[in-house]
């Protein structure tokens, strides 16, 4: 995934639906969030219920599949406010950065950093991309010149993904090695620092919250204390 640099309308979270299996999977945003928003977002989704994604877009133009993404990103943000009574400057904004950075505040995710590259359950278990997805994987290598194709490993690490059900066995990631020819080291290192892969089990739905600093202007903090 690309970042598609839609935290200028935060606070944005993004929801990651994993219920297609291996037809692939499908983000959905919802812009300028609240957090009654957000429970009525969770609840519907613990309901089974299909959710909507807010009308109005400002960067993000629509709900997008993985396998048809394409650039959807305008170059018109939106004004940024600090609060519901104080109107964004460049004075307050930079203040307000500022006292950001000079906090002394650690931001961390919860997603645990796996680096024990133990697959499950069986270590020998055999994995290799299915027949349609050999034919995206030529495609995906078409775009890159021969002796490069390293450069690969991260639309082919999505592409097996996808395949297995939205995570990533240790077996997946040697097949994406053998494709690109590289030492599974490699692969296992790009894998776990992008933490787009998983390297567990993970259930239909996830629900992200963007934490960067334009998000935590617009309030994404609120929406996690509330949790």
């Amino acid at each position: 995934m690309e970042c598609m640099g839609c935290c200028v309308n935060a606070p944005m979270i993004t929801v990651a639906d994993y219920s297609n299996g291996s037809e692939g999977y499908t983000y959905n945003y919802f812009e300028d969030v609240t957090p009654e928003k957000v429970v009525e977002i969770v609840e519907k989704l613990r309901k089974g219920e299909k959710i909507e994604e807010n009308k109005e877009k400002k960067r993000v133009a629509r709900s997008f599949n993985i396998d048809t993404a394409n650039t959807l990103c305008n170059l018109s943000p939106p004004q940024l406010h600090l609060d519901e009574n104080t109107p964004s400057t460049s004075a307050n904004t930079s203040d307000l950065l500022a006292r950001l950075h000079s906090s002394g505040i650690t931001l961390y995710g919860r997603r645990p950093s796996e680096r024990d590259h133990q697959p499950a359950p069986n270590p020998d278990l055999p994995w290799e991309f299915n027949n349609a997805n050999k034919e995206k994987v030529k495609e995906i290598l078409s775009h890159y010149p021969s002796n490069y194709k390293r450069s690969a490993v991260i639309p082919l690490l999505d592409l097996a993904q996808q395949q297995h059900g939205g995570w990533l066995p240790v077996s997946a990631m040697d097949a994406v090695a053998q494709v690109i020819e590289v030492a599974p080291i490699q692969v296992y290192e790009v894998a776990i620092f992008y933490s787009m892969f998983n390297r567990s089990k993970v259930g239909k739905h996830h629900l992200l919250v963007c934490g960067t600093t334009p998000c935590m202007i617009r309030g994404s903090r609120v929406l996690k204390k509330h949790y």
